[in-house]
């Protein structure tokens, strides 16, 4: 995601982004100075000038990215943005957040990338319902921490080899989406299987 940023603001000049995390100290620790945040990711010769104390990005092409906390959903409203990048989408509080972020992106030819543990929340289902109703406007890409073994320590399999299989390590590592409760009598897939198409006549008889 911080790659992704990097291109943007590099290959597009003018841009103006929005770097969005549950909190303030998430955008500074994780997505700006974290160890694959942005600065990271931006080579020497074409690294953006960095004012820690606005969270702000000044790329020498002029494109700006500046960091906002999901937890004040009123600051992240009025600015007129070309693009998006929001963390830990599922752990936003406050669902109006991410509508006043959607009312920015009204710049050029506007994205918005949204990074996640796939948690069973409203707002994430909302996103899965919008990829299969309006698949040419909202993609869902779907990853699992096995895929990044090389950048990992040679200990982590063996760390986490327990949770293989669990629900904890489904959600966790292979990334994907728990709809069903742990424990429910009844399964989402066995309320899918058993939907009727036409309502059933109900005859009410005398006690």
């Amino acid at each position: 995601c911080a790659q992704w940023v990097r291109h943007r603001c590099e290959n597009f000049p003018g841009q103006r982004l929005m770097l969005v995390g549950p909190t303030l100290m998430d955008v500074r620790e994780t997505m700006i100075e974290g160890e694959s945040g942005i600065l990271q990711a931006c080579p020497p010769w074409f690294r953006p000038v960095y004012k820690p104390a606005r969270l702000l990005l000044i790329w020498p092409n002029g494109s700006m990215a500046k960091g906002y906390g999901a937890e004040k959903p009123a600051r992240l409203r009025g600015p007129n943005i070309t693009g998006a990048w929001g963390d830990e989408f599922a752990a936003w509080d406050k669902p109006e957040s991410f509508k006043n972020l959607r009312m920015c992106l009204r710049k050029g030819d506007p994205q918005c990338l949204l990074t996640t543990t796939p948690k069973v929340v409203p707002a994430v289902q909302e996103l899965f319902d919008l990829a299969k109703t309006k698949p040419e406007t909202w993609e869902i890409v779907k990853g699992s921490t096995y895929e990044n073994l090389s950048n990992l320590s040679d200990t982590f399999q063996d760390m986490f080899a327990g949770l293989q299989g669990t629900r904890y390590g489904r959600q966790e590592l292979d990334g994907e989406l728990l709809e069903d409760v742990e424990g429910a009598l009844w399964s989402q897939g066995m309320i899918d299987r058993h939907r009727v198409t036409v309502l059933p006549t109900i005859i009410k008889r005398a006690a």
